[in-house]
């Protein structure tokens, strides 16, 4: 299904326009979807695309917290990860997945490309 899903708005904009390689930078399948379709596809494209990466953040914060609850119950973390609310939310490890988060939205892809190769900036 992913496949598809990006196959086929690939092709379609690829065989709208004619291609110019040196454009097709980030964020320019919304130029083409507003090319094809019109302005009402560019922001359809924009908000699929934002609820897309909201929904791919929350998971990824999801299961970093409860890993961060197992390690804090084996005794690798403070207990402060283990703790839940009222709710039985996990607040410790959403907190600092979130600030984690917050800390590396500050640096360019290339940076964090780097930090994570072990190349450092």
């Amino acid at each position: 299904m992913v496949v598809l899903g990006y196959f086929f708005p690939l092709l379609t904009g690829t065989g709208a326009i004619s291609l110019q390689c040196n454009l097709w930078t980030s964020g320019y399948f919304s130029n083409v979807a507003k090319i094809v379709g019109g302005v009402w596809l560019r922001w359809w494209i924009q908000g699929a695309t934002a609820m897309s990466n909201m929904g791919m953040l929350v998971a990824e914060m999801s299961s970093d917290s409860f890993q961060l609850l197992g390690m804090a119950e084996r005794g690798m973390l403070p207990e402060f990860f283990a703790k839940r609310s009222l709710c039985g939310t996990l607040l410790g490890g959403i907190l600092f997945s979130a600030s984690s988060v917050i800390l590396l939205s500050w640096l360019s892809f290339q940076e964090i490309v780097a930090a994570e190769d072990g190349g450092g900036f």
